[in-house]
């Protein structure tokens, strides 16, 4: 009778063998849809990097394109210690545009200057920034003669 063990003892390791490739299959699949769930997220993670990329470049661009027509329009107003190609920082750019703009010419140059070294006012101009401060520093004078007389 012991034979007759055999077929069913059989039967259960080959059940239990099946089960046990079963579950390593599910747990394959498992990890196979895991990878390409973080293999996706990575390429989508790289895609969304690039983009970003793209776009900072495309404003440098358009922002080296609008300072270069600036120092075009207006020389004798701003120039530059080496002109040709700007080399603009993405976040100096950003710096930039989100502080409150000065309505005087000398904090916006100084603004300007960070954002783009080299830039300086044109000799004409800075010879009239001379002049005035000249100008002021004599009625400054003045106003302390005109408090001593009348003292």
């Amino acid at each position: 009778m012991w034979w007759l063990l055999v077929p069913i003892v059989g039967a259960v390791i080959a059940a239990v063998a099946s089960s046990d490739d079963e579950e390593k299959e599910k747990q394959e699949a498992a990890d196979r849809r895991r990878d390409n769930a973080q293999r996706e997220r990575e390429v989508l993670a790289k895609a969304r990097e690039a983009e970003k990329l793209n776009k900072k470049n495309e404003i440098l661009a358009t922002a080296s394109g609008q300072f270069q027509a600036l120092y075009a329009k207006h020389p004798h107003m701003v120039a530059r210690k080496a002109p040709g190609l700007l080399e603009l920082n993405f976040d100096a750019l950003k710096h930039f545009s989100n502080q409150q703009q000065p309505k005087k010419l000398e904090p916006l140059l100084t603004d300007l200057r960070a954002l783009i070294p080299g830039t300086k006012l044109s000799p004409t101009w800075q010879k009239k920034e001379d002049q005035s401060d000249a100008l002021k520093k004599e009625i400054a004078g003045l106003k302390r003669f005109k408090t001593e007389l009348l003292g």
